[in-house]
């Protein structure tokens, strides 16, 4: 899947940690994005909106570019990369991040399957039907398993954060954030930075000074280097297992984050039956889910 973090040591560390029970239940999940950061080469806003038609480079086939998407007059602002602000073309910064910083909490409470995934607030520059958000909050509701408590998980971006500090916060801690990650459990909260792989830690600054001194056993497999590439590598050669972002994998953590785009492009509460992939309470949104051959 290419979400590079999935294949370090960090984040194995991580799984461990939570699988010892340390955290507790898990009732909560919040993962947060500084971006959509506009004016650099990956969202970039336009002056007037519908773009003017503008000569297509020479260098350019336009029609192959476009492949199957909805034929759309020429315009620079949509290549090479900013197309991510456009529901015709991309998903957004929740498209663009959430594989990265949402890796870790989906691999460890093994996220799957929500029963409803809800816009709770955002704002727009241009026509949300046509433009991602400048900053939102989403919502997926999880169901409890036999392996972990029901749950629910937040994204944030725009610079938004969650409204209040875990209940294990240190107090003289500042509660402020670039981007990063939160599993809050019952017992202690475990968070990381916009990848699994920085700032892997237990958010309560002491006990995580002593809960350094009595790490886990190491029991998931490392990867090569910690290395995506030497991963696939030795997959392909046989010298390893299979990769650890495979497709099963992959599709599980795509599913979630493009619900959740789905949610910032369409409004409100979406109710999600997983098994038919159709939402019972929104039927005009299937046009989404699966376009017209």
């Amino acid at each position: 899947m290419m979400n590079q973090g999935h294949a370090t040591e960090q984040i194995r560390m991580l799984k461990e940690w939570y699988d010892t029970g340390i955290l507790g239940d898990v009732r909560e999940v919040h993962v947060m994005c500084s971006g959509p950061k506009w004016g650099n080469i990956y969202f970039r806003t336009p002056e007037i909106f519908p773009l003017k038609k503008e000569q297509v480079p020479s260098n350019l086939d336009w029609n192959l570019w476009l492949n199957q998407a909805k034929d759309t007059p020429y315009n620079h602002i949509y290549a090479p990369l900013s197309w991510r602000g456009f529901w015709e073309f991309g998903t957004g910064m929740l498209g663009d991040w959430f594989c990265h910083t949402g890796d870790a909490p989906v691999w460890c409470l093994d996220l799957k399957d929500p029963v409803s995934v809800e816009l709770v607030e955002a704002d727009y520059i241009f026509d949300s039907k046509v433009f991602i958000p400048n900053r939102s909050v989403v919502k997926w509701s999880f169901p409890k398993t036999d392996k972990r408590a029901a749950c629910d998980m937040y994204w944030y971006d725009g610079g938004k954060i969650p409204a209040k500090k875990p209940h294990d916060w240190p107090s003289d801690r500042p509660f402020k954030f670039g981007g990063g990650m939160l599993m809050v459990g019952d017992k202690h909260t475990m968070e990381t930075g916009s990848r699994p792989n920085h700032s892997p830690r237990m958010s309560n600054t002491e006990f995580f000074k002593e809960f350094r001194r009595h790490q886990p056993a190491k029991t998931i497999p490392r990867v090569r280097k910690g290395n995506l590439y030497c991963e696939w590598f030795d997959a392909i050669r046989g010298d390893g297992p299979e990769c650890g972002s495979n497709f099963t994998y992959a599709t599980q953590l795509t599913e979630v984050a493009l619900l959740g785009s789905l949610a910032q492009r369409v409004g409100g509460k979406i109710e999600w039956d997983a098994k038919t992939m159709s939402s019972p309470n929104r039927p005009e949104i299937a046009q989404f889910i699966k376009e017209p051959v």
